[in-house]
């Protein structure tokens, strides 16, 4: 009998790696060899990626990181099909590539940053949430019912003043957007989205004001009397500090602490 050649056997691991890019959509090297080979040399995971590539189960890009060329993978259509889709559903997958690749390898950071935090229950990704609710995300769905497109969702465990688990949107926001997608898309936060609260990560103290600004003048319409969105800048996020403070503009903070399930605290989000 004839034992299949090693680079075509696909193992356990590579497809978790699969899957693990599919949810972020696109991951660099280092970042797989993080969250997916444990820290296993660098030639061995680049040689193993390089072997998924040459069979088609990986696509790739160049990006730019700093002053550096690095390759970034995204799961092929061959292996979405094989690997990702879930059966009998008719899930268009290969739509939810990444569109900006340096902004979603940013979101696999802030991932993984978060999810060490001990009172983080879960983090879905945008892919998985689509994934999950297909046809809640179909344009013609999304435009009439009370459903946004999120960067994710988080559960933070049993931080309410009943102890219950809190759900956040999660968005991050790198650079700057004019003044009326920030005025959308912060009314849909109040409007649209059932999530208890919004973390916002933003990439510059622009982003910033202007997305406070937005939300203050929305505040003056009556829309709500608590402020849902709470603010970090994305290095202190990826810092993975022993504790992290999102920040409303009414003061307001949920904190998340890497050494006990009790340590997130919100004063008064309920």
């Amino acid at each position: 009998m004839n034992t299949p050649a090693k680079s075509k056997v696909i193992t356990d691991r590579d497809q978790r790696l699969f899957m693990y890019i599919f949810e972020n959509k696109i991951a660099l090297g280092k970042q797989i060899r993080r969250d997916v080979f444990e820290n296993r040399s660098f030639s061995a995971v680049n040689k193993r990626l390089a072997k998924l590539r040459h069979a088609g189960w990986l696509d790739y890009k160049v990006v730019i990181e700093g002053e550096q060329m690095r390759l970034a993978y995204s799961a092929s259509r061959k292996a979405f099909r094989k690997f990702i889709k879930p059966t009998g559903d008719d899930f268009k997958g290969t739509k939810l590539k990444s569109e900006v690749p340096y902004h979603d390898i940013i979101l696999g950071e802030i991932r993984s940053a978060l999810v060490h935090y001990s009172n983080v229950r879960w983090y879905q990704t945008e892919n998985m949430l689509v994934r999950d609710n297909p046809e809640d995300y179909e344009e013609n769905f999304l435009s009439r019912h009370l459903i946004i497109r999120l960067d994710g969702k988080l559960c933070i465990n049993g931080v309410t003043k009943s102890g219950e688990d809190l759900i956040c949107g999660l968005e991050y926001e790198a650079t700057p957007k004019s003044p009326g997608r920030y005025r959308k898309k912060v009314m849909e936060y109040y409007v649209k989205d059932k999530s208890d609260a919004i973390l916002y990560i933003f990439g510059t103290k622009v982003v910033e004001r202007t997305v406070k600004r937005t939300e203050q003048e929305l505040m003056k319409c009556g829309e709500s009397q608590l402020h849902k969105t709470f603010y970090c800048d994305v290095q202190s996020v990826l810092r993975k500090m022993q504790t992290l403070n999102f920040v409303s503009q009414d003061d307001r903070i949920i904190r998340l602490e890497r050494k006990t399930a009790e340590g997130a605290k919100v004063i008064q989000l309920r």
